[in-house]
């Protein structure tokens, strides 16, 4: 796997602890310039899942994992990235990160065990910013571990990693949706 794509920031988070448990700050403003999280998204994750890949023309996703672990697997789509760009992002719970994803990068979520996750967007979710591609495509494929990971039919039936970056090129990326 390659360097992050650009944008693309991982955060350790503060964590506070004694003899009644730990408190973590999962968001502050000046972690992201400009961004500010609109929507947040408890998710709760079966062992053996992939959620994505997912791609946002103007959404910035900020992700960290509560409970468990999984992977967040990374490809640049953005036209002036110099191929997919693939990265894998490792996070659990024991040692608390933030991973903030900028527009253009799309990311999958894979997990091995159960986790919990929180995910905040700087919109509010909406089907008219989402594309994606199966995470069986040969462009992204070796950034996988699983071999028949639980999909939802959405993710199960996408397209091809080509057709995420056409369909993200011909896209408005500077107007909010």
């Amino acid at each position: 796997m390659s360097a992050l794509p650009a944008g693309v920031s991982v955060l350790p988070l503060t964590t506070h602890t004694d003899h009644r448990g730990s408190v973590s700050e999962t968001f502050r403003s000046d972690w992201a310039a400009n961004v500010g999280a609109a929507q947040w998204t408890y998710i709760r994750t079966h062992a053996n899942v992939i959620r994505g890949m997912h791609c946002h023309r103007l959404r910035t996703d900020f992700v960290t994992v509560m409970e468990g672990a999984m992977r967040v697997v990374l490809a640049d789509v953005r036209p002036e990235a110099p191929g997919p760009t693939l990265a894998v992002i490792e996070l659990d719970a024991t040692t608390p990160r933030l991973v903030i994803i900028p527009p253009g990068v799309a990311h999958a979520f894979e997990t091995r065990t159960s986790a919990i996750t929180l995910c905040g967007l700087d919109t509010g979710w909406t089907t008219e910013d989402e594309l994606g591609c199966s995470w069986t495509d040969p462009a992204i494929a070796a950034a996988f571990v699983a071999t028949k990971p639980l999909l939802s039919e959405r993710d199960a039936t996408a397209g091809t990693f080509a057709e995420l970056q056409a369909a993200y090129a011909t896209l408005d990326t500077t107007t909010r949706v």
